[in-house]
């Protein structure tokens, strides 16, 4: 933790650090816990979960285009 409340000669800011270990603690969180992560898919997939999410998102919306507010986020894919 190189901050400049800690260390004064580092050019880090406090709330860089905590914004960093949010954002890396949810993905990690959403890759191992994720609600639209089946069980069966690989652990690679699985890190790659952004990816997945937007590849799920377009194929519903490619599917409905008209209604694609409906169902945004379907438990059974």
């Amino acid at each position: 933790m190189n901050v400049r409340e800690i260390n004064p000669g580092s050019s880090g800011m406090l709330y860089q650090y905590v914004v960093a270990s949010l954002l890396l603690t949810s993905w990690i969180l959403i890759a191992f816990r994720g609600p639209f992560i089946p069980e069966h898919v690989g652990f690679v997939k699985r890190l790659a979960w952004p990816l997945y999410l937007i590849q799920m998102l377009l194929a519903i919306r490619k599917k409905n285009p008209s209604n694609h507010e409906e169902e945004p986020f379907p438990m059974d894919v």
